[in-house]
């Protein structure tokens, strides 16, 4: 290779180069930026709204080192509509629907929903920033303030989403044609909700309306009461050889949950807190920790709220409005039914037959 043609390609590398940095030359929002009157936040607020969606958009959604948005496209239309200013503070303060919005990703799993999917950590450590009278750099700080905006908008469409289409992906035995929103319906909801003030009401329309789903999620609130969310010993498998790591975990395992009133026991005290254990969860009880034995202590109240929530999400995988006949199979509880509804759908017969 030539000098002369080596030098080409030095130049032309070095033009990519500059060309590729020039497309990705948004800059991060800076780290603070204090207002000196509530009137000067908003504004300064706005600013970093605008930066923040230019750096999210060319990085994959990430606006800092820890906070990561998800629908950066959609947040782009919503901030344009409303002048990259604030939407859900203003000068200092929150707006009613912040308080309603933080309140419902609080409680989500109400709703067979994650609150970490929504930055509720994040939110509320600024939350309670914001609202600390001595933290004045912090309620002034118009980074934090256009960071908590962003991500309540963030939130706010997911939600929209989870409750509408929910968390699984589409496959084909799913019964729904839309498996996506269109930017416009994202849009809508939000304006529903500044038009009427109604947050809950306009989420609540988003929620299927099959009988089966309004049952199990009436019943969360009940389950989240008594949930036990401690973390408890995982048990292994029984070995054939060596069981002593197993009788330890077992013993570890079986005090935690008061079964047994020491990690060191004799064989009979074992065999007895594993009778308490069995009678507990309504099993044969032998005193044997077999595999049923050892599967149901492993299952946790968390694992009882995930099938909870794929269960509801099983039905928003439903077409909104069913077939006037259908058959409904149950296969945990073995029963098959017959649905038949009248063209008004003001009346239902069901006929029941249980699958042997």
């Amino acid at each position: 290779m030539s000098s002369k043609v080596f030098c080409y390609l030095i130049i032309f590398s070095s033009f990519l180069l500059c060309f590729a940095t020039a497309c990705n030359n948004a800059k991060q929002p800076p780290k603070t930026d204090i207002a000196k009157t509530p009137e000067e936040l908003d504004i300064k607020a706005s600013d970093v709204i605008l930066a923040a969606l230019k750096f999210a958009a060319e990085n994959e959604g990430k606006i800092d080192d820890t906070i990561q948005l998800v629908y950066t496209n959609q947040l782009r239309l919503v901030y344009e509509n409303n002048q990259f200013g604030t939407i859900w503070s203003s000068k200092e303060q929150w707006k009613p629907l912040a308080d309603s919005l933080l309140h419902f990703i609080e409680y989500a799993k109400l709703y067979g929903l994650f609150p970490e999917d929504y930055h509720f950590p994040t939110l509320d450590s600024l939350n309670k920033k914001f609202k600390d009278t001595l933290a004045f750099n912090t309620r002034r700080d118009a980074v934090q303030w256009a960071k908590a905006d962003l991500m309540l908008s963030d939130g706010f469409l997911h939600i929209i989403k989870d409750l509408k289409l929910g968390r699984l992906p589409q496959d084909s035995i799913s019964q729904r044609k839309d498996s996506v929103l269109s930017d416009s319906f994202y849009l809508a909801q939000l304006e529903a909700v500044q038009r009427n003030g109604l947050l809950t009401e306009v989420l609540h329309s988003l929620e299927p309306i099959h009988g089966g789903y309004t049952a199990l999620k009436e019943g969360i609130k009940h389950f989240l009461d008594s949930a036990d969310n401690r973390v408890y010993t995982v048990v292994p498998p029984r070995p054939k050889k060596d069981s002593l790591p197993f009788t330890v975990a077992l013993q570890q395992r079986l005090y935690e949950g008061g079964f047994i009133d020491s990690v060191q026991v004799d064989s009979a005290k074992l065999a007895g807190g594993v009778k308490k254990f069995q009678q507990t969860k309504g099993i044969t009880v032998d005193g044997k920790a077999g595999n049923e034995t050892i599967r149901l202590l492993n299952e946790s109240d968390k694992d009882r709220f995930v099938r909870i929530a794929i269960t509801l999400d099983r039905y928003k995988m439903l077409p909104e409005k069913m077939p006037t006949r259908y058959v409904w199979v149950n296969l945990p509880g073995y029963t098959m039914q017959l649905v038949e509804r009248s063209e008004e759908h003001t009346s239902e017969l069901q006929s029941q037959n249980r699958i042997s």
